[in-house]
C-alpha cells in the first residue's frame, strides 16, 4: 500500500485535468494545482514492473519524455511522482539510466534521495527508490523526504 501525502497551504483551486495522451505503458492522473505562485502540473505515473530492455525500454523512454514535455508545455512548473518501478538507485542498470536520461533531458531534479523500500530477503537486505518525486522546480518544495522506507510509503513534500 503505497501512500502519497502533499501539503499545500497556497492552494486557489484545484482541477483535475484528464489527460488525452495514448499511453501504452504508463498509468497516468495529471492534476493542474492553481496557486498564488502559479500552476503547477502534477503527474501521477504508476508503472506495471516489468523488464526494461528492446522495444519496451524505447517505447517507455518515448512516453515517458513526452508525457514530461506535455507538462512543461501546460505549466513552467511540473511535477512527476509516483511509482515508476525504475530503482533510480542503479544509475548503471537501464532503468537507472532512464530516470537520470529524463532528469537531464527535462530538466528535472529527483527530491527523493534515499531508497524508499528496504527489504530483508533472507541474509541480503535490499534498498531500492522505485517511488519517485521529480520537479523542475525544486525550489518551490520546503522539505520532501520519505518516513519510514521499510513500510513502503511514498515520498512526501510541502510547498513553500
Amino acid at each position: 500500500m503505497n501512500l502519497i501525502v502533499l501539503v499545500l497551504n497556497v492552494i486557489e483551486k484545484f482541477d483535475v485535468e484528464f489527460c488525452t495522451i495514448s499511453l501504452f505503458i504508463l498509468e497516468l492522473i495529471a492534476l493542474e494545482i492553481k496557486t498564488v505562485f502559479g500552476n503547477i502540473i502534477i503527474l501521477g505515473i504508476y508503472r506495471p514492473p516489468r523488464s526494461v530492455c528492446g522495444d519496451y525500454r524505447l517505447l517507455l523512454e518515448n512516453e515517458l519524455s513526452h508525457i514530461c514535455n506535455w507538462a512543461s508545455l501546460q505549466s513552467n512548473s511540473a511535477v512527476v511522482i509516483g511509482d515508476l518501478n525504475l530503482d533510480r538507485l542503479r544509475p548503471d542498470k537501464p532503468e537507472g539510466k532512464i530516470l537520470l536520461d529524463l532528469e537531464n533531458e527535462q530538466g528535472f531534479e529527483c527530491l527523493i534521495t534515499k531508497s524508499t523500500r528496504v527489504e530483508n530477503r533472507g541474509a541480503t537486505m535490499t534498498e531500492t527508490l522505485i517511488d519517485v518525486f521529480l520537479s523542475n522546480r525544486p525550489e518551490l518544495f520546503k522539505f520532501s523526504g520519505n518516513y519510514y522506507p521499510s513500510l513502503m510509503i511514498m515520498p512526501s513534500s510541502t510547498v513553500s
